[in-house]
């Protein structure tokens, strides 16, 4: 119910503005935030287990954050999450020819430290995003543990390039 308060207060708060508010809210009703982290307008969160935020991110208008029991979502400090990106950790396992979407589960999600997410990117269940990396806009991350300072980007998202630094 806590995070339900929490996405109709963001809907009303101008996006750019009364970011240490939002902190407050956030840390209060959904989980840890770091210090000097923006979360613009429509940002919504879903689910009942662990939200960390770390310092000094941006979490772009209109991204979803949902997190189910037992799993957790973890975002680094120093991360830009652009607009209308999707972090997700509940799924299902595969069912039979009756229904497909069997036995719901969540799994962990760990963004690593100074990530860039592009726009309209997905992020699901079983992702470890190395630090310094970057998701290219619209791309959808799958389960799998990805290394630090590369490029990933497309559908399933793969390593299109590595950074040297």
């Amino acid at each position: 119910m806590k995070r339900y308060f929490f996405n109709l207060l963001i809907s009303f708060l101008p996006s750019t503005r009364f970011f240490i508010f939002k902190q407050k809210v956030f840390r209060f009703l959904c989980g840890s935030i770091g210090e000097n982290t923006c979360i613009n307008q429509g940002v919504k969160i879903f689910g009942n287990s662990r939200i960390s935020i770390g310092r000094n991110s941006w979490i772009g208008i209109n991204c979803i954050i949902s997190s189910s029991n037992p799993g957790y979502v973890e975002i680094g400090k120093n991360c830009d999450i652009a607009p209308n990106v999707m972090i997700i950790n509940g799924t299902h396992e595969i069912g039979d020819n009756n229904r497909r979407a069997g036995e719901g589960k969540s799994l962990n999600i760990k963004i690593g430290d100074g990530v860039w997410i592009g726009a309209s990117s997905t992020i699901h269940g079983g992702a470890v995003i190395g630090n310094g990396s970057i998701i290219a806009s619209g791309s959808v991350v799958m389960k799998g543990s990805f290394p630090e300072n590369v490029i990933l980007g497309g559908i399933p998202a793969k390593v299109i390039r590595k950074f040297n630094n």
